[in-house]
């Protein structure tokens, strides 16, 4: 376990610790992810739902853990209403103790930090897998806490600054997230490797529900917490262009509706190499130092997602 406590009185520690219930994998635990994927050979993209639940408690090497089972169902985003592709499953084990929880992680293979819900504003972690403050690596630290009454049952909340480390003396901040006791991350997913990109000017990516015997917590009014293999995720932007595609020195995108907030451009590893963000829906982007090739322009406004496929020359 790699976590650090910052200098704060010891009677703070222990009083968050006395108030935290049965504070992860409860009866009936359930979490709803978003799920977005790219096929980079065709530039078909997938969107759907992850669906984690806790299956029951087993024994790894001699430590009681809780066993999550994780289904993914998704579909053509270009044909929201098309057969979902065979689901895909998954087992994965975690455990908790004294407010933290822990992922075992398989390499190295040992349980490792992900979440932690006692934590005080300075106490940092790293991200499962990593060596904390390494060249290349990332780590959680928290900013803030406070609470938050869920169903009538009053839980820890966290403000958590994701930091990055590219080079010797060099730290990022790369986004923020919410952390609550017994729900989790409201961005990254339970295996944070498989969170979908997080940008700060991004729209909400990840949680889509909690749900356990006693709460239900959803990140927005209108998400639903339950799932249906023929629901069509989101109502897509209309009247979009794209232009010149394809295209060298300049990209515009603008919508007859200008109801455009954020707009990405993925390259062909996945990677985010323009973002920007109008209010006025409409975007001029400078994509001169983009090598030539196939992108994909994801466009995020008040109606939804969509992406356009864009050549550059």
């Amino acid at each position: 376990m790699k976590k650090f406590l910052a200098l704060l009185p010891i009677f703070w520690i222990g009083a968050a610790q006395a108030v935290l219930a049965q504070s992860w994998c409860p009866p009936g635990a359930e979490w709803s992810h978003e799920s977005y994927s790219v096929d980079w050979s065709t530039g078909d993209t997938y969107v759907g739902v992850v669906i984690s639940r806790f299956s029951g408690d087993t024994i790894v090497d001699g430590q009681e853990t809780q066993r999550i089972r994780a289904t993914s169902y998704i579909h053509e985003e270009a044909t929201p209403d098309s057969t979902i592709i065979s689901p895909f499953i998954a087992d994965f084990h975690m455990r908790q103790m004294d407010g933290v929880v822990y992922l075992l992680h398989p390499s190295p293979y040992e349980f490792d930090t992900v979440m932690w819900f006692t934590a005080s504003p300075g106490d940092h972690w790293s991200w499962p897998g990593q060596e904390t403050g390494a060249v290349g690596t990332t780590e959680f630290v928290v900013v803030d806490t406070g609470s938050v009454q869920i169903d009538g049952l009053n839980l820890r909340r966290l403000i958590v600054h994701l930091l990055g480390h590219p080079f010797v003396g060099q730290v990022d901040t790369l986004g923020t997230d919410t952390l609550i006791e017994r729900i989790g991350f409201n961005y990254f997913y339970l295996i944070p490797d498989y969170s979908l990109w997080v940008s700060i000017d991004g729209p909400l990516e990840g949680l889509r529900c909690y749900r356990d015997n006693d709460i239900t917590y959803t990140t927005a009014p209108a998400t639903p917490c339950g799932f249906s293999t023929s629901i069509n995720e989101q109502v897509r932007p209309t009247g979009i262009q794209v232009f010149p595609n394809p295209g060298a020195e300049v990209l515009h995108v603008e919508t007859e509706a200008r109801d455009l907030t954020t707009v990405r451009v993925f390259d062909g590893m996945g990677r985010a190499v323009l973002i920007a963000s109008n209010p006025n829906g409409s975007f001029v982007l400078n994509s001169s130092g983009l090598a030539s090739g196939i992108y994909l322009v994801e466009l995020n406004g008040i109606a939804g997602r969509r992406t356009v496929k864009w050549m550059k020359q």
